[in-house]
């Protein structure tokens, strides 16, 4: 079971270009290469989606068992 799955049908921006996005802006980091954010937006101007990403953490140490289910539970 997918929790994260939408219940809407993938927009198709071959069948409706109105779904594709027009404008995609990508941030980076010019001295590492990595991305800090991404701007979307459709042909009209709109806004659709922004993501910044302000604290990146370069080699993060996990405990070993983070990616095991009970790693994934909320305290």
């Amino acid at each position: 079971c997918d929790r994260f799955l939408m219940a809407e049908p993938r927009p198709d921006a071959a069948a409706d270009p109105s779904a594709a996005f027009a404008e995609v802006v990508v941030y980076l980091d010019v001295q590492t290469g990595l991305q800090l954010g991404c701007e979307q937006r459709d042909a009209a101007g709109g806004l659709v989606g922004a993501y910044y990403f302000r604290d990146v953490e370069k080699n993060p140490a996990f405990a070993a068992d983070e990616f095991k289910p009970a790693g994934l539970r909320k305290p």
